[in-house]
């Protein structure tokens, strides 16, 4: 007979441990490959691009007051086809792997 022994309290506060650091991590990566989808024409969209962590909480931004046309080239318009830049690498999922590395 195997017996299991559940250590859930252990690893929550090990996960609370690391969480700040895989987060920074994490949106460290969708900010890098959002600077490398973003299309640059004068560069200013591509250096609006920014992450911030606080707690338990990530945020990746784009545009902004300075750009406030990212919107736009994100999800196009009638006129102009979208340029996705933030949604694939949020999308790709390649992020995930930083909390399990």
């Amino acid at each position: 007979m195997t017996t299991v022994e559940w250590h859930g309290e252990e690893l929550k506060a090990r996960l609370d441990e690391r969480i700040g650091e895989c987060l920074e991590l994490a949106a460290g990566d969708v900010d890098d490959d959002a600077h490398q989808l973003c299309p640059v024409d004068t560069g200013l969209l591509q250096s609006t691009i920014r992450h911030d962590v606080d707690g338990k909480t990530a945020t990746i931004e784009a545009g902004g007051d300075i750009a406030d046309y990212a919107v736009y080239v994100e999800l196009g318009t009638v006129k102009a086809a979208a340029q996705p830049f933030l949604r694939p690498p949020l999308l790709s999922l390649r992020w995930l792997q930083r909390f399990f590395e």
